[in-house]
């Protein structure tokens, strides 16, 4: 299957914030500081992140060449993956989720998205080097 075009348009403040509200903003920005995003996702995949509440959802946010992954808590998820990491991720229709591949490690190794939410994460990894091109 094709992928859609690289998503070389990064998000705007507003855009930022309607994705993902005042709180998980914030914690994006000490995560991250001004840099580009070009894609937002609070993905269906859950973490423990010491919350009486539950688990709490896994965003994915794409920069110019690295995936960042958070989850607010008292004991927040963290983790930043560069793309040349993940080039062989693809998209699982049968689990609806994108696994990132290579990856031999005990934090996540998929992410449930929709199908086309899958396209555009995928397409950016494996064409992250492509940002700014257009």
């Amino acid at each position: 299957m094709k992928l859609p075009p690289v998503l070389d348009q990064p998000l705007d403040s507003e855009q930022r914030l309607k994705y993902l509200g005042p709180k998980r903003l914030q914690f994006l920005k000490t995560l991250i500081g001004n840099r580009d995003v070009f894609h937002l996702h609070i993905t269906a995949t859950t973490v423990d992140v010491g919350s009486w509440f539950g688990k709490r959802r896994v965003t994915c946010c794409l920069l110019d060449r690295e995936m960042v992954l958070f989850a607010e808590g008292p004991r927040a998820y963290v983790e930043r993956i560069p793309f040349d990491q993940i080039q062989e991720s693809q998209y699982n229709h049968v689990t609806g989720e994108v696994v990132l591949a290579p990856r031999e490690t005990d934090s996540l190794t998929s992410l449930k998205v929709p199908p086309l939410i899958a396209l555009e994460i995928l397409a950016n990894i494996r064409n992250g080097d492509d940002h700014g091109s257009a």
